[in-house]
Order: C-alpha cells, then structure tokens, then sequence
C-alpha cells in the first residue's frame, strides 16, 4: 500500500489528463501531414526524429534543471508548454505543422523526468514498482480515450478532409493538457523532499548522476540500463508508423487511428497489473518488454498482408511490451542512482531513448518509403532483439 497515494495519484491524474490532450494529437499527426498536408511518410520520420533528438537535450537539462530548482517546479513549467502540440492544428504549412509539434514535444521531454522524480520523492523503494505502474496505467489510460474521442469527431462530428477535421481536433486537445499542469500545482512536498531541494541547490553538481553501488551489483549496472533503453530507442518507433501502415493497408484513414487505441489499452492495462505483479523488474524489463517488443516488430513484418485483425494482435503485443517497459525502467533506475541524483538519472534514461529514437524514426522512415514494411519493421525487431541481449546479460551477473 503505497502512503503517500494522494500525492502519487495526483502526479498520475496530471499524466491522465496530458494524455488525453496530447496523445490526440499524436494520433492524428502522421494522417494530419501524409494524408492532409501531402508530405510523403520519411518526411514523418524525420519530424519524429527532431521531436526525439531535441528531446534527449530537453531531457538532459530538465533532469538536470530538477535536482537543482526543484522537481514540482520544472515539471509544471515543461507540462505548461506542452499545448504548443495542439496549436499544431491552426498550422496553414509544413513549416508551422512541424514547429509547433517539435516545440510542444520537447516541453513534454522537458518535464519528464522531473514528473518521474515527484512520484520517486513520494514513495518507499518497495512502493516504486506500484506508482510508476499507476502513473503508465493513468497515463495511457488518457491516450486510449484521447484516441477514442479523436476518432468519433473526426468521423461523425468534422466531417471534413484530413486537415480541418484533424486541426479541429488538435484545439479541443488543449482543454484537458490545462487541467493537467494544474493539478500539478496541488502535489504536496514531504520534508524530505522539500529538504532534498534545499541540498541540491547549494551540492548541485553538473556531474552524472551518483550511482549507489550496492544497487543490482555495480555501478555497471546502471549504464547497462541506459545501454539498452538507447538501443531500444533504435528500435521503439514512433506508433505513427503502424497508424500510417494500417491506414495504408486498409484504405480507411481512421482504422489507423483505432489501433493507436487498441496499443494504448494494452500498454495501460499491462503497466497497472505489471506493477502490482510479484515479476521482478529485471526479468519484466527483459521478457516482458523487450523481447516481447521484439517479437510484436517481426509480427508487423510479416502480417502486413494477412488483414487488419493480425496487425491490431501486433499492436496489443507491442503495447504489452511499452507497459512493461514504462514500469520497470524508471523503477530500476530509482533504485540505483542516490537521492540527490534522481531528476538526473530520469533525465540520462530519457535522453538515451531519446538518442535512439532520433535515429530510429529517420532509419524506420525511409526504410518504409524506399523499400517496405517488411525491411523497416525487422529492422526495428533486430535492435529491440539486441536490447534484450544487454538485460539478459546483466540479469546473468546479478
């Protein structure tokens, strides 16, 4: 039972309701430029690439900029800017559309792991497992009705091409990512975390982050974490691609969309019951995510033909492994790095993803335009495959 749930419930209902504005936006964006704006999908990727890369230094300095200022405090100020993404929909050109999502994602990548060292500071390590599995579940919970909701106006209420009924869409997202810096304000500081802030401003160190040796073996350990969180990054495709995929392959813009629902509802459902399950986190890191990520990419490779029904079981399968590995990162990573170290050691797991995917989306992008589902999404099994080899290992030496 976790104590402080008032305050972990808070930080999760935020999450709830960024969700529910900003994931409508990005379920909608890859339809919202290809099918709308006319660009062609590797343009998707590289706007993908810009969000990820730019984000791995917003991460960096947001983890940074949390230890030293205060988690509360740069996880409003990041969650505040976040409505950049739904003014997207008010974007008359390419060069607006990407500015605004780009801007509106690295405000998101910004508080990240300041949002992730709240629910640290509110909770025991044996608690972590529980929260961070509460905070996906609430989280993607909002997506899944974000998507809902998306895909009901944009076929039964704006009846319009791609890009009114899309834009349209994009506005209303900003409602519910407002309440959700609010509720921010209302997290309450314990002592301790109130007197960890007063240390670090006058300790603060632009070092990494401070590892406690005695964590899962060695200091290893932890940049084998961030190792294969990189690496998985490679792999970890924006969903924009399936969406585009199944939109493609069905010829119905809005079944896309759907399977961003069908990926959500498992990733938030496998976060909650993962996180109250007696799995450890190394080995639910390991099979639970990504080796069942792995197998979810070699699924979209090789049942592109097979109907819609193959590639929304491929969808499940990879939301499966996103929740577990949601769950089980940050908790690992909270269990290793020291108390003063915490906003930077979410801010070093954010920014390897985010190092990854930069690359990742631009190689999944061209690999889809130039040659076809088949070579992007084996690629992208092969490196979340390699992920899986780094956790085993060290699962090995623990």
């Amino acid at each position: 039972m976790i104590k402080r749930k008032k305050e972990v419930l808070l930080i999760a209902l935020s999450a709830f309701f960024a969700d529910l504005g900003y994931q409508a936006v990005v379920a909608g964006y890859p339809i919202f430029l290809v099918f709308g704006l006319g660009l062609p999908i590797y343009i998707y990727g590289i706007v993908e690439a810009l969000s990820y890369g730019g984000g791995a230094i917003f991460s960096y300095i947001g983890g940074r900029a949390a230890d030293k200022y205060g988690h509360k405090r740069m996880a409003i100020l990041g969650n505040a800017l976040i409505p950049l993404l739904g003014f997207t929909g008010l974007a008359n050109s390419a060069i607006q559309a990407v500015s605004l999502f780009v801007g509106g994602w690295w405000s998101r990548n910004f508080r990240s792991p300041a949002r992730r060292a709240m629910v640290v500071d509110n909770t025991s390590i044996e608690e972590r497992k529980e929260a961070f599995g509460i905070l996906h579940a609430l989280d993607l919970g909002g997506g899944m009705i974000a998507v809902a909701y998306s895909v009901f106006l944009f076929v039964f209420i704006f009846r319009s091409n791609a890009r009114e009924g899309l834009g349209s869409i994009f506005l209303i997202a900003i409602i519910p990512l407002f309440i959700s810096t609010l509720l921010l304000f209302f997290v309450k500081k314990n002592g301790v975390d109130a007197k960890i802030n007063t240390a670090a401003k006058k300790a603060y160190s632009k070092k990494r982050p401070k590892v406690n040796t005695y964590s899962l073996g060695n200091k290893g350990s932890f940049y084998s974490i961030l190792a294969a969180a990189t690496l998985f990054g490679f792999s970890s495709y924006s969903f924009g691609f399936p969406i585009y995929t199944i939109a493609e392959a069905s010829g119905v813009s809005y079944l896309g969309i759907v399977s961003y629902l069908v990926f959500l509802g498992a990733s938030s459902f496998s976060g909650y019951f993962l996180g109250r399950s007696r799995m450890s986190e190394i080995n639910g890191l390991a099979f639970a995510g990504y080796l069942l990520a792995s197998l979810a990419s070699f699924g979209f490779a090789y049942f592109v033909g097979e109907g819609i029904a193959a590639l929304y079981l491929m969808a499940a399968i990879l939301g499966v492994a996103v929740g577990a590995i949601e769950t089980f990162e940050p908790t690992i990573i909270s269990k290793i790095v020291t108390k003063n170290s915490e906003g930077r050691g979410m801010g070093d797991l954010s920014m390897g993803r985010s190092i990854g995917l930069f690359s990742g989306n631009i190689i999944m992008g061209f690999l889809l335009f130039y040659f076809g589902n088949f070579y992007a999404y084996t690629y992208a099994a092969l490196a979340s495959f390699m992920a899986f080899l780094i956790i085993l290992r060290l699962r090995k030496r623990t």
